[in-house]
């Protein structure tokens, strides 16, 4: 999957703006709204799963992201609702003004996010 150059604002400037632990997804470039808009306050749902777009109406319309992620946490877009396919992770903070090439916006259909502690549990068990 091609692309552009990810972008990184001061972590002052995005954590003024955002919540701690939170990403923000735009179904429009740059940061821009053209209908749906939406926050996902990653503590509000279950680490280690995988959860769908749908109910969130930016199921394959995702254009363009911000995030605030706590340390020790990874946030991860898929391309199919269960996980399958390409994947984008982000940590830390910043944003990615464009998650499209050729003009069309890449198939997203679920997100996750993933704690080091858990997977280090995970390993040793």
């Amino acid at each position: 999957m091609k692309t552009d150059k990810i972008t990184r604002e001061s972590p002052k400037d995005v954590l003024r703006a955002m919540q701690p632990n939170s990403v923000v997804l735009y179904d429009a470039t740059s940061f821009g709204c053209t209908g749906s808009e939406e926050t996902l306050l990653l503590s509000e749902k279950t680490p280690w799963q995988i959860h769908s777009l749908a109910d969130l109406r930016l199921r394959n319309k995702v254009a363009s992201i911000r995030w605030n992620i706590n340390e020790g946490s990874i946030f991860k877009l898929f391309e199919h609702q269960d996980g399958s396919g390409w994947q984008l992770s982000f940590s830390g903070a910043g944003q990615m003004p464009r998650l499209e090439s050729d003009g069309e916006s890449h198939e997203i259909a679920g997100w996750g996010w993933f704690t080091s502690d858990q997977f280090i549990k995970k390993k040793t068990e």
